[in-house]
């Protein structure tokens, strides 16, 4: 039986990240206090807050401290899971066949299949990386058209509103990036958190 395909986004929809590593790596690095709670800007604001030489960090800057604090994590799969999305995971991959779509670099693919086959018991075993933070063209909606993917979980609302103008189905997690947008679209279901989401 062939299942039809969900995307999912990895970064604080399946993967604790800026929690447990880049906001405690960050913070100790530059002296600041991100909290994942006070985040209102999770894509890019919070990085106009970190300089050096009083200037915001550069991109590549960015990028370097994600990848490390990432790959400090491999071979520990200590970053954890997202409140309730592995037993979610679990359900829905009995019905569905589930890829990681991600902004992550490419560079981290392979740690970051490896940490979902720890963290989901292989219930995940393909990831896509789009170029939302990079230099590529590729974007998250250009993947879901080729692969004809109409469901995607995700945490990032700008995400979800380019994707349901194409007739995409969205199930936006709850977080404290986006509870307070009041931007709506029919194709996007708002979750307050993984128990809840209904597919």
């Amino acid at each position: 039986m062939n299942k039809e395909t969900i995307f999912i986004d990895v970064d604080e929809t399946l993967a604790r990240t800026i929690e447990d590593w880049v906001y405690p790596i960050i913070n100790s690095t530059y002296w600041t206090n991100f909290s994942f709670n006070t985040t209102t800007g999770y894509r890019d604001v919070f990085w106009e807050y970190i300089q050096e030489n009083n200037k915001p960090i550069s991109l590549q800057k960015k990028i370097e401290i994600f990848k490390n604090a990432i790959a400090q994590d491999d071979g520990k799969n200590q970053i954890r899971p997202v409140s309730g999305s592995v037993k979610k995971i679990l359900e829905l991959s009995k019905w569905y066949n589930l890829e990681m779509l991600t902004a992550r670099h490419p560079d981290l693919i392979k740690y970051t299949i490896w940490w979902a086959k720890d963290k989901f018991n292989w219930s995940i075993n393909k990831i896509l990386s789009s170029n939302c933070c990079h230099w590529w063209k590729i974007t998250k909606l250009d993947i879901c058209n080729t692969k004809w993917v109409k469901i995607m979980i995700e945490d990032d609302i700008d995400y979800a509103l380019e994707l349901a103008k194409w007739w995409i189905l969205v199930y936006l997690l709850k977080k404290p990036w986006n509870e307070k947008r009041d931007e709506t679209h029919k194709n996007i279901k708002k979750v307050d958190w993984w128990e809840e989401l209904k597919i």
